[in-house]
């Protein structure tokens, strides 16, 4: 399967948003500029 290139950058960002999404829900203690910490 032939895909455009941003396509990995779009997954990208949209993987780190809905992480950050699910992080703020289950954690509501946590700032938003903590929350990339968690992320790898």
């Amino acid at each position: 399967m032939v895909t455009p290139k941003e396509i990995d950058s779009l997954i990208d960002d949209m993987s780190k948003i809905i992480a950050n999404s699910i992080n703020l829900a289950v954690h509501p203690s946590l700032d938003k500029d903590d929350i990339n910490k968690y992320l790898q």
